[in-house]
């Protein structure tokens, strides 16, 4: 028996449950899992593009600004223990 197609409606209501309200779906025309699809950071009012698949396997960010800025935050971390030693 072949899985139910994902639609816009299916799509939009997984991604809340794994994402709560960090992001906006409003611009989302869900195609399938490997078609880009258009997501809203809700923190940085920023427009970015990632497959349903990614969006899904994405542990902590999906957003670009926001992977910046963990990312950097690690690496300033990372300078300041190994500049002490």
């Amino acid at each position: 028996m072949p899985f139910p197609k994902d639609t816009n409606e299916t799509f939009i209501r997984k991604a809340i449950k794994q994402w709560g309200n960090r992001y906006d779906y409003s611009l989302v025309q869900y195609v399938n899992s490997r078609t880009p699809v258009v997501i809203l950071c809700n923190k940085h009012q920023q427009a970015f593009e990632q497959t349903p698949k990614a969006h899904f396997a994405a542990k902590h960010h999906c957003c670009p600004l926001c992977y910046q800025e963990v990312v950097g935050s690690y690496q300033n971390e990372w300078r300041l223990q190994n500049k002490s030693t």
